[in-house]
């Protein structure tokens, strides 16, 4: 992050851009940085502040302890597939992860395919939807809908 903010600051120098444009540059870099997994922790899982707030409206009113993040086999062209619910009751050996008035639950089994994930939600034009960043990804199908893994 401090060299893309190094990149900027040369960047608006030497094309004399206003601060407006400095703003929207930083704001896009920063966008990228807590969208990449370039580095992780193996057995850490994260949600950006998007995906709270998203996970958080979708549970407020209601009577779910929090959200279900599992992976399954895939119909699909490649090996597993993402599946996200609701939790009525979570199972005595789920691993759980608290983010701010949100809990994600997972199985240990689909955990061994989550570990060093980062879930963000994005809104790009007309289109939104949960994206995994899972550095355990080593192949997506064409759809984008199931993918293989490395682990």
């Amino acid at each position: 992050f401090f060299q893309a903010e190094d990149g900027i600051r040369d960047l608006v120098r030497s094309r004399g851009l206003g601060d407006v444009y400095k703003r929207q540059l930083r704001i896009k870099v920063i966008r990228m940085a807590e969208n990449s997994v370039n580095s992780y922790t193996p057995y850490e899982f994260s949600l950006t502040p998007n995906a709270i707030d998203h996970f958080s409206t979708n549970l407020e009113g209601n009577d779910y302890q929090g959200i279900r993040l599992s992976v399954a086999e895939s119909s699909g062209c490649s090996g597993y597939t993402y599946e996200i619910n609701f939790v009525e009751e979570y199972n005595s050996d789920d691993l759980i992860f608290n983010f701010d008035d949100v809990s994600v639950f997972i199985d240990p089994s689909s955990f061994k395919f989550l570990k060093g994930t980062k879930v963000d939600f994005l809104v790009e034009g007309v289109n939104e939807g949960i994206k995994f960043l899972n550095p355990n990804v080593k192949a997506v199908c064409g759809c984008g809908e199931s993918f293989q893994v490395d682990i």
